[in-house]
């Protein structure tokens, strides 16, 4: 990972914002709390539950420059990220059949929670995505990059 990477996210958002706006939406429709809720919360508890604090804070720190990982921190890190996309991308398809069992208990009830379930079920499914796309990814091409360099050197 470069120094560039914050910048990439912050691109990585701007690019999917004018899109959202170039099709003729608007960016307060992509906000929910709830359908962020139900992805980073139970990706954190796993995470949590999987790995400590420490080894949390050391696998994002491998990242950056700066740091100078042996071969057990890059496999500890990889197996983290790896776990984290499959966290993510879990808690992605269980907000999306939470939105969708809202949306289908209500589907001849009140109208109101129908398009709300719908929307979480979407949501969720974006932001699982997006997060995997600017979290694990990126880290888990870094980490292996470093360990490409690791076996070359030695």
């Amino acid at each position: 990972m470069t120094r560039f990477y914050p910048v990439a996210v912050v691109l990585l958002i701007a690019i999917f914002a004018v899109a959202i706006l170039a099709t003729g939406g608007t960016l307060l429709l992509f906000i929910s709390t709830e359908a962020l809720l139900l992805v980073l919360a139970p990706s954190l508890v796993l995470a949590l539950g999987t790995h400590n604090l420490r080894e949390i804070g050391r696998c994002f720190a491998i990242g950056f420059p700066g740091s100078v990982p042996d071969r057990h921190d890059l496999e500890v890190a990889e197996a983290f990220f790896r776990a984290l996309g499959r966290y993510l991308t879990g808690s992605g398809v269980a907000g999306f059949l939470l939105g969708a069992i809202v949306m289908l208990a209500n589907l001849y009830g009140d109208a109101s929670t129908i398009g709300t379930g719908t929307a979480v079920a979407l949501l969720t499914v974006f932001y699982a995505i997006l997060l995997v796309i600017a979290v694990p990814v990126p880290y888990l091409a870094g980490i292996r990059r470093r360990q490409a360099d690791l076996e070359r050197s030695g």
